[in-house]
């Protein structure tokens, strides 16, 4: 009888842990027409939390330096940085074709670094997860607003970056994104199986640029995901860089509707 329940108790305690393990945590106000998804053991300890602001709800992301994110982020490389530090939530994946994604955001610290990225549109998928990369990403890099996307002409595409202007002073900085509220506007339209044009706006910032077409493979399908995404400070390459460690980043997302 013992052996029994000890036997149940060590099922229960293994169906906790799977249980655990495998939920995921969704995360929408109701301003938002899509909910945002995350495998809680993905946070390694980061923050994601709902801050009140005047009234209404934003989801804040809080990313502290020094912590890989998923397993895969700390897998050792030949060079580059040692590891990827990530707080991030993603959307359920959506039809390819023509597709508007807009949403709030406001900085409130950080973003000091290089290829800091606070949204992305992946296509990464079960069937198609080796080579699949994000054909867009916005980020911060040394203090200028930009956009990555991914070379149409190559089978392995390599990534490309692009300064985001305003039509009236020029390149978007730090400083101009850091404090108040921001709108943007995601405007993906998919020409064919591989390539897909991109147009971002901004009426709070001024923008309102098209980017050369940008590749996806065939088998992806593409989902948004925003927060913090980085490179540790620390690089193989530079011995010297091992004991460097990221500023706190902090930022928050409001209204996000995908169309």
């Amino acid at each position: 009888m013992k052996k029994l329940i000890l036997t149940l108790a060590t099922l229960m305690l293994s169906f906790t842990f799977t249980s655990a393990y495998a939920y995921q945590d969704s995360y929408k106000d109701s301003d938002w027409n899509v909910p945002m998804w995350t495998h809680n053991d993905f946070l390694h300890g980061q923050d994601i939390e709902w801050v009140n602001y005047k009234g209404d709800k934003a989801l804040q992301f809080t990313l502290e330096g020094g912590k890989p994110g998923i397993p895969y982020d700390a897998k050792k490389k030949a060079y580059g940085p040692m590891f990827a530090e990530r707080n991030e939530l993603h959307s359920k994946r959506y039809n390819n074709g023509l597709t508007v994604v807009e949403f709030q955001f406001r900085m409130l610290g950080g973003f000091k670094g290089r290829h800091e990225s606070f949204f992305q549109i992946h296509t990464h998928n079960k069937r198609c997860n080796k080579e699949a990369k994000p054909p867009f990403m916005l980020h911060v890099h040394k203090g200028t607003l930009r956009v990555q996307t991914f070379d149409e002409d190559k089978k392995i595409p390599n990534g490309r970056t692009f300064t985001v202007v305003n039509g009236k002073h020029g390149q978007v900085t730090r400083s101009d994104l850091l404090g108040p509220w921001h709108d943007i506007k995601v405007i993906s339209q998919q020409l064919d199986k591989n390539r897909i044009r991109y147009t971002v706006q901004s009426d709070s910032l001024g923008i309102n640029q098209t980017f050369p077409n940008s590749y996806m493979l065939s088998c992806g399908i593409q989902y948004v995901k925003f927060g913090i995404y980085r490179p540790s400070k620390a690089n193989w390459k530079h011995s010297q860089s091992l004991k460097k460690i990221n500023k706190t980043s902090v930022i928050q997302f409001d209204d996000l509707k995908i169309k």
